[in-house]
């Protein structure tokens, strides 16, 4: 992967997802005097955007880098605070990926372990599950029966 030569965000106003991390990038840009390893950060507003950048924005805010033969990537998994846009640079600048916990590394952007919560039924969900299965039996068996009638009268008048 080839070092990009600018990325950034493209952002429109009056959206609240912009407007809320405005003050984070803002930060983040001052932090790094608009400069992060050699990767210019830019900052598009929604009706200034280069055209080829503007064919692939789909929703605001959109993140963004732009490679050296001019071409531009949109990148979806972006933390919107200023760790994560450390975090981002980083992974596109080739500093080593810091590992934290689960080994996710850049604060997960390149995946790792997935902590997920088995479901544990209660009592009470079992009972009401339980509750649940018994009525749809009946139900079955209710829509048989009343098949069954239906059958038999059929015959019974000759409509068969």
């Amino acid at each position: 992967m080839s070092k990009p030569v600018e990325a950034g965000v493209a952002v429109m106003n009056g959206c609240g997802h912009c407007d809320a991390m405005k003050d984070s990038w803002g930060q983040f840009k001052a932090d790094n005097e608009g400069n992060f390893n050699g990767i210019e950060i830019k900052t598009y507003e929604g009706n200034e955007l280069p055209a080829e950048l503007s064919e692939k924005v789909q929703g605001f805010p959109t993140f963004w880098s732009k490679k050296q033969d001019g071409s531009y990537e949109v990148h979806e998994r972006v933390d919107r605070s200023r760790d994560g846009f450390n975090t981002w640079f980083g992974g596109m600048s080739g500093e080593p990926e810091p590992k934290g916990k689960n080994n996710e590394g850049f604060g997960g952007l390149f995946g790792g372990a997935k902590k997920r919560k088995g479901k544990k039924k209660t009592a009470k969900k079992k009972k009401a599950a339980k509750k649940k299965k018994t009525a749809k039996k009946k139900t079955a068996k209710k829509k048989t029966a009343k098949k069954k009638r239906t059958v038999k009268r059929k015959k019974l008048f000759g409509l068969f």
